[in-house]
């Protein structure tokens, strides 16, 4: 897989042959249903203030209604990570209580409106990308849009792969036909196309 996007005069634009199309409309639509599997497996519910509670405090619950844990699946976590995390320093530590209750309650806060975004950008390179390849033309937003969304896409394959410092290495000795072959390659080409639509965004 090759190609890239480039700058032109109406837009950041790419083209992809059927293949290519296929592959980025497959792991768009992987993303939207993780985030929807999420939300299904811990639904934003606000939590009940307790009775006599502050009529402020009432009000505030319809705000702070989301999921709390952190994901079991390791892709999930990576792309929903905890906004706090055990001290540095002890390879061994374990979160303390109010770590947990930090991240708990960034969690909370947070995440309905990362999940959001996520699902919005996955929807975006789909709604790009035509269903048998072609040109894809997109305006600043849509850039910007398709580079967030690419960059959860090679986090999620990333974290299935367990890439790791001797990734590149490996990429260089490994069949390329083999089935982990095949799926490095969809991940060098994945960060081929971050790095291009870059330098495409920073041109304008």
């Amino acid at each position: 897989m090759k190609g890239g996007f480039r700058r032109t005069q109406r837009g950041v634009a790419a083209t992809f042959d059927e293949m290519q199309a296929g592959v980025l409309r497959h792991l768009a639509a992987d993303i939207e249903e993780l985030m929807g599997a999420r939300e299904v497996a811990e639904p934003d519910v606000a939590p009940t203030p307790a009775p006599g509670a502050d009529p402020f405090e009432a009000l505030f619950a319809d705000f702070s209604a989301g999921a709390t844990t952190r994901p079991d699946d390791p892709v999930l976590a990576r792309l929903l990570p905890d906004g706090y995390s055990a001290p540095t320093g002890d390879g061994n530590a374990k979160p303390t209580v109010d770590t947990e209750a930090a991240a708990a309650d960034f969690r909370r806060f947070t995440e309905p409106d990362l999940r959001a975004g996520k699902t919005a950008n996955a929807q975006t390179i789909l709604t790009s990308v035509p269903v048998g390849g072609g040109s894809v033309l997109l305006d600043d937003d849509e850039a910007e849009s398709w580079l967030r969304g690419l960059n959860d896409m090679r986090l999620a394959l990333g974290t299935a792969l367990e890439v790791g410092p001797d990734t590149d290495r490996e990429f260089g000795r490994i069949d390329p036909m083999s089935s982990r072959g095949r799926r490095l390659h969809l991940y060098m080409w994945l960060g081929v196309l971050q790095e291009t639509l870059l330098e495409s965004i920073t041109d304008g």
